[in-house]
């Protein structure tokens, strides 16, 4: 894991758009011709800064109880399309294979419901343990009680919008960065990128409570830059991008042409899903906007388009 004051954030230079389906929140006075305060500007420069140094040599725990032997651990991931709950579910597996644990990858697919299923196999193969990949604690509160109740311990990457240990739903802890200081250096990129003058468009989905705390971080950080518009938050669920994603360049595009210069994603996946719309807008890879920047974990496709 990085540490939130080590995030690297990586500005991907492409269109992103909304399509049917999503909610879109608009920002009806989007022109400014205010400029941002200096010192705020620089504030946003010393920040980027720092939390874009190289990471420093690990200086967590060295040393922890032996591990048990014989245990049947289950991997749950929110989706192994994405590249964050798919590395996370690669680093367990290691880490299994090293101590000889019995190991399962269940896949929830990208939705709601195939989480949910997932869960309830993971239930169905009495593990002593399962691992949250990204499932979000309240989506998926019902199941985890019941596995709770049945005694199964649970731990979490990435499942809620604060590390540590979860009361409701119990889950013994949940291992993440702050999103919202991840959310804080994406909008600080932008802020510092663009001297003071981006247009933003956000995305999110609201289906999960880190994705919303994220985006509502970003905005509050936008609120200071004076010069800075938001001009909409679009919330389009990850689960179904491959679809919307084409038409969601192009009709942003239209809708704004060159005033959009950001585009700030909760997830690379948002991006990934936009090539063919990007390539036929004659987007520039080295210098064109707008702008994209991921506020999320850095998928393999992702650091392939840098």
């Amino acid at each position: 894991m990085v540490s939130s004051r080590r995030i690297v954030v990586a500005a991907l230079l492409a269109f992103s758009a909304a399509c049917g389906g999503g909610t879109t929140t608009s920002n009806t006075n989007a022109t400014s011709t205010a400029k941002t305060d200096d010192a705020y500007l620089q504030m946003a420069k010393d920040y980027v800064a720092t939390v874009t140094m190289p990471g420093t040599p690990w200086t967590g725990p060295t040393t922890g109880p032996t591990a048990q032997p014989r245990k049947l651990i289950v991997y749950v991931s929110s989706d192994q399309r994405n590249g964050g709950p798919q590395g996370a579910g690669d680093g367990a597996q290691d880490a299994a294979k090293a101590i000889g644990w019995d190991f399962r990858i269940l896949d929830g697919q990208g939705s709601v419901q195939g989480r949910t299923t997932a869960l309830n196999q993971a239930i169905a193969l009495k593990p002593d343990g399962i691992i949250l990949g990204n499932v979000d604690t309240q989506e998926q509160a019902p199941v985890i009680r019941r596995a709770a109740m049945l005694g199964i311990k649970m731990v979490g990457w990435h499942i809620g919008p604060t590390p540590g240990p979860v009361t409701d739903p119990p889950v013994f802890t949940n291992v993440t960065t702050d999103p919202r200081e991840v959310a804080k250096a994406a909008a600080m990129y932008a802020i510092v990128d663009s001297n003071g003058t981006a247009n933003v468009i956000h995305f999110k989905d609201s289906i999960t409570t880190i994705s919303t705390a994220k985006t509502n971080a970003s905005e509050e950080v936008f609120k200071g830059c004076a010069g800075c518009r938001v001009l909409e938050t679009e919330d389009t669920p990850m689960g179904d991008l491959a679809n919307r994603m084409p038409s969601l360049a192009t009709s942003l595009l239209t809708k704004y042409g060159k005033q959009w210069t950001y585009a700030i994603a909760v997830n690379d996946l948002y991006f990934d899903f936009s090539a063919p719309s990007l390539q036929a807008a004659g987007v520039d890879p080295a210098s064109g906007y707008p702008r994209q920047i991921s506020s999320g974990d850095g998928s393999v496709t992702a650091f392939q388009r840098i």
